[in-house]
């Protein structure tokens, strides 16, 4: 590569993450001159994805204040095990796997994947299909009584997973509701699929509790509300769940059900969820004309003119019209912080998960049955385990006020683990002991209801907190305001549990910024076929 100093360019973009990978793919059919750097070897900022010793490296780079400081309180872990038994279950070679830090599903219906088809993207990507929907119910929890909608009162002898039914045949064949929870059931389903033609019925309730609302309006009472909360994928306990958020997110998932294949509405990206269409956006704009270079940098601005200085630090200085980041990796200030619903508290700009992603040692086929003859086989689960079903550290009984925590589950289809192992993502929004204790407590729970002999056991497992300036913002998820009006400040990456089409807008909202008048709306990652994309190597992948 020639050297970069003294070079004019018309764009900067620092870091590979999924907004600025898609802001690259927006503006690699303009005329635009554009600088694409990242520090790191690997694509996909927060969204990365890492094989063993990637993973490894991210963790020990946390510890050492080195990375992303979004990212927290890292560690790894590697349970013991008798070396003498050469049939025990073991972890495959490093790069075998490819564990993702976005592993977001994508809702059939969302604008994302409209427009990695508009932009003619789409056939460098392939998608797998998140099938069952499951709510854990724990052996020390109370079953249900016979006027709340269950089939059957007292408890059962061991924890088990219900099946989300997402369809009218689903709600009739599912023999744990009596006929009365099932008539309101239906009655919710038929209500939902048009509940904005509705607004009488919801919109008095829209900031009010989600439960309150089913058992109001629809008389579904608290045992069977489960199933329609786990589709929020909200990590707020229940009662912080608004109406108007549940209706939103509810209607999405079934909405979605049916436009790629029956029985199925969510798809996630093979090979590292949200780092694989980072890595594609970059290499599509290469080829759309971005003259992009990757480059370790320390980056600075001189004054507010038209262009200004960015100093490289492995080659020298660049002038720029525009430069384009996320908050932490343009050193504009540190991130405030706080928990999304229980445990710590410590301002109202930011949202905190503790996370963890856990290899097994089974397929643990039971969680991906066939959803709809003719549908393709699903590699993706997602489990729910309600506020009151686990118990809390220090305890052996349940906690009626802990956090949700949410499992993805993934096969090896995904092509994130080897062949007989599987891929844990968990999430709480508990920080600190409390949070971990749930996504261990999560995990067991998890292990033992799947009934399989021997018992799935964790192989490899790490934890951290992350963080994002991303809730409560005003209008949400906007992009941040700096002084110097030609940097483009972009909203941190969130721990949500599906993907936000925010991201989009964060996007698109860039892109008129640099375009101007150049563009209308209508053009926005709309793009002719071309030819030499198809030709794109895809192993030529490192950040170098």
């Amino acid at each position: 590569m020639d050297s970069l100093e003294g070079t004019l360019w018309d764009v900067v973009l620092y870091g590979t993450g999924i907004r600025q990978s898609l802001l690259a793919l927006a503006l690699s059919r303009s005329d635009k001159k554009i600088l694409h750097i990242d520090s790191h070897q690997w694509y996909g900022g927060a969204e990365a994805a890492f094989s063993l010793q990637e993973a490894k490296t991210w963790v020990e780079g946390i510890q050492h204040e080195l990375e992303h400081p979004q990212f927290k309180k890292a560690s790894l872990h590697h349970p013991e095990r008798d070396d003498s038994q050469t049939d025990a279950p073991k972890l495959s070679y490093p790069r075998a796997y490819s564990l993702a830090l976005a592993p977001q599903l994508i809702y059939a219906r969302s604008d994302l994947l409209r427009l990695l088809v508009s932009s003619k993207v789409e056939k460098q990507l392939e998608f797998v299909a998140i099938g069952s929907w499951w709510v854990y119910q724990s052996a020390l929890a109370p079953q249900g009584s016979s006027d709340d909608g269950t089939a059957d009162g007292g408890e059962s002898s061991r924890s088990s997973l219900l099946r989300v039914p997402s369809s009218r045949e689903d709600v009739f064949a599912d023999t744990t509701l009596d006929l009365n929870g099932r008539r309101k059931l239906m009655k919710f389903l038929r209500f939902i699929a048009r509940f904005e033609d509705e607004p009488d019925t919801w919109q008095q309730h829209a900031s009010k509790p989600f439960p309150e609302f089913l058992e109001q309006q629809f008389g579904i009472p608290v045992a069977i509300q489960s199933p329609l909360i786990a589709l929020t994928l909200s990590l707020k306990p229940p009662s912080e769940i608004t109406t108007e958020f549940a209706l939103s997110k509810i209607a999405t998932h079934l909405r979605s059900i049916g436009v790629f294949g029956r029985g199925f509405g969510a798809v996630i990206p093979k090979w590292g969820g949200l780092s694989e269409i980072a890595q594609v956006a970059c290499r599509a704009c290469a080829v759309g004309g971005d003259n992009g270079a990757y480059a370790a940098e320390e980056e600075s601005q001189d004054g507010a003119d038209s262009s200004f200085k960015i100093k490289l630090s492995s080659d020298g200085r660049v002038s720029t019209r525009w430069l384009v980041g996320d908050v932490e990796d343009l050193g504009l200030g540190s991130m405030k912080e706080t928990s999304i619903g229980g445990g710590d508290s410590r301002s109202d700009t930011a949202i905190i998960a503790s996370r963890s992603v856990t290899v097994v040692s089974s397929p643990l086929g039971s969680l991906f049955p066939p959803v709809a003859e003719g549908s393709p086989p699903p590699a993706g689960a997602v489990v729910f385990f309600p506020s009151g079903s686990l118990c809390t550290a220090g305890s052996e009984e349940i906690s009626q006020n802990h956090s949700p925590v949410y499992i993805q589950v993934h096969s090896n289809d995904t092509g994130e683990c080897p062949k007989g192992q599987s891929v844990l993502y968990t999430f709480t929004a508990e920080l600190g002991p409390p949070g971990l204790q749930l996504l261990t407590n999560a995990m067991t729970g998890l292990l033992a209801a799947v009934e399989e002999d021997p018992t799935p056991i964790a192989l490899w497992q790490m934890q951290y907190e992350q963080s994002s300036q991303w809730a409560d913002a005003d209008p949400p998820h906007t992009l941040h305001a700096v002084n110097n009006d030609r940097i483009i400040c972009l909203p941190s990456s969130s721990p949500d549990l599906s993907f936000d089409d925010a991201i989009i807008e964060n996007v698109r909202d860039a892109w008129k910024r640099i375009m101007g008048d150049e563009v209308d709306d209508a053009s926005f990652m709309v793009f002719e076929d071309r030819e030499e994309m198809a030709g794109i190597d895809e192993d030529d992948d490192d950040l170098g």
